[in-house]
């Protein structure tokens, strides 16, 4: 077919010329390959070739299908080997983040209010099934896993506790505008924390001076809310 042979012919010459580097060979390759294959979907439409056509058309459209899971996958598998359903945020009540060091340690909490369904799923869940949960995956292989417990908080678990609910420390600096924004959620946090009703897990690396980073999860069906904290 002529339009192929264009195609090897141009490709060919590209990478006889030494003068261009090789990132420029690779970005015109890249380029000719997404034009070429445009013109291709294109010619078949031409030709009346309407099936052939479509399916080169969903290829590229699967593909980024795929890709988007993928790069998603904390929000997709996560969630549910953490909580134990993939649940759905009716509204952030409250997010924060501090700016991350190139070894991420900074503080960050996010206040969820969960949708009907998920408030009755939770309100109706049996503790020897949450348990279970969270489970250990590639996300989470280094880190130490604390199962979903009722509060009030267990005396075993009051180190992780008062680490997560500081959310400032020699390495975490925090301005008194954020700090202030903040200190209402960590309240009801610990107020969540301290009563019963609720569900609360954490999971944390080790340090040789304490925690490397920790993660506290918290669950109130009876306020329909979900909080996260990390603090590394």
């Amino acid at each position: 077919m002529l339009y192929i042979k264009i195609f090897t012919l141009v490709v060919g010459i590209i990478f006889c010329i030494p003068l261009i580097k090789p990132i420029m060979q690779l970005f015109i390759l890249i380029s000719i390959l997404i034009l070429g294959y445009i013109g291709f979907v294109i010619w078949t439409f031409i030709k009346r070739k309407y099936r052939i056509g479509c399916f080169l058309i969903g290829i590229p459209i699967l593909l980024y299908g795929f890709l988007f899971l993928i790069s998603n996958w904390t929000l997709i598998g996560i969630k549910k080997d953490i909580y134990s359903k993939k649940y759905k945020t009716e509204k952030v009540i409250f997010s924060f983040d501090t700016n991350r060091d190139f070894h991420g340690d900074g503080f960050s909490i996010k206040v969820d209010s969960l949708k009907k369904q998920d408030i009755r799923y939770f309100s109706e869940i049996d503790l020897n099934y949450l348990e279970n949960y969270p489970k250990r995956n590639y996300h989470l292989n280094d880190y130490r896993i604390g199962k979903w417990k009722k509060t009030p908080v267990d005396s075993s678990d009051s180190l992780q506790y008062q680490f997560a609910l500081v959310p400032y420390d020699k390495w975490i600096f925090i301005n008194p505008i954020d700090s202030e924004k903040i200190q209402p959620y960590i309240d009801l946090t610990k107020k969540l924390l301290d009563e019963s009703g609720n569900y609360y897990a954490y999971l944390f690396r080790d340090h040789p001076y304490g925690f490397y980073g920790l993660d506290l999860f918290l669950i109130s069906p009876k306020n329909g809310l979900i909080i996260a904290i990390n603090k590394q």
